[in-house]
């Protein structure tokens, strides 16, 4: 398969947010499934943190949809009023979208901070062991060479992999050590439309 290009956004959102601003809030979110360029989205929100998944359909895609009026108001209109601060990462990936976008329950995504010391080849161990997590991965080294990350990604996880995946992600965070403790990393349930 070819590599394609995933765009994150991880939001911390404001503890004062009513159900309405949660809502306007999804509904920009699942609106970048809309702006040029892009094959599939998927949003996932908790109480604090609300992470965007967006595959582009090529890397190329990446500055039409970063100013796409869908993503500037998803930024503007939602990130910037309702969250608390906010990191994205692009990444160069092997895997597209899931194949089964509707089993989908809840993302899990991680940044590998550009100044976390590691050598490549444990870069490299991390993204293997990610892909090695329950549910279907998509993670790789980030694309920009303004990026703040060296590498990102997300793990699709279904309803049914929810448990193992929390489990092989602990047991794996042990194994990970320093490398693993750099990790920025969030989780969330689907949101449903």
């Amino acid at each position: 398969m070819a590599a394609t290009l995933l765009h994150l956004v991880v939001a911390g959102l404001r503890e004062d947010l009513g159900d309405a601003e949660r809502e306007e809030l999804a509904t920009l979110a699942r609106g970048l499934g809309s702006a040029e360029g892009v094959q599939a989205t998927f949003a996932a929100c908790s109480l604090g943190e609300l992470i965007t998944a967006t595959w582009l359909r090529t890397p190329d895609d990446l500055e039409a949809f970063a100013s796409s009026p869908a993503h500037l108001r998803f930024v503007l209109e939602g990130v910037a009023r309702h969250g608390t601060g906010m990191w994205s990462a692009a990444a160069s990936v092997a895997a597209g979208p899931p194949a089964d976008p509707g089993a989908v329950a809840a993302l899990w995504a991680f940044g590998l901070p550009g100044d976390a010391p590691a050598f490549e080849w444990q870069v490299r161990d991390l993204l293997t062991a990610i892909d090695a997590l329950p549910g279907d991965s998509a993670a790789g080294p980030t694309t920009e060479e303004r990026e703040r990350f060296r590498a990102a990604g997300v793990v699709c996880v279904s309803r049914e992999q929810r448990n193992a995946f929390d489990a092989a992600l602990a047991d794996a965070r042990a194994s990970w050590g320093e490398l693993g403790a750099n990790l920025r990393d969030a989780v969330a349930p689907l949101l449903t439309s």
